[in-house]
C-alpha cells in the first residue's frame, strides 16, 4: 500500500455500497421440508438430485458446492 500509494479506505467504501439487484429476497432462501421432499421428487436427473440433496442437507452455498471435488 505504501508502495504505490493505495487508500483502501476509498477501495472499501465503494466496495460497501454495492448492491446487487439480482439477489433473491430473503424470505425466498430457503424451503421448508414439505417444500424440499415435493422439489426433489420431480427432478429425474441422479446427479442434479445429488447436488440439490448436498445443498440442501449440508447446508452448502453454491461456492462451497462448486470446491467439491
Amino acid at each position: 500500500m505504501t508502495w504505490y500509494d493505495f487508500n483502501l479506505n476509498k477501495v472499501y467504501n465503494k466496495m460497501t455500497k454495492f448492491s446487487n439487484s439480482s439477489d433473491i429476497p430473503k424470505e425466498m432462501m430457503y424451503f421448508t421440508y414439505d417444500q424440499w421432499k415435493q422439489f426433489i421428487t420431480v427432478e429425474e436427473d441422479l446427479q442434479k438430485r445429488v447436488m440439490f440433496e448436498i445443498l440442501y442437507y449440508c447446508g452448502l452455498r453454491k461456492g462451497e458446492l462448486r470446491g467439491l471435488t
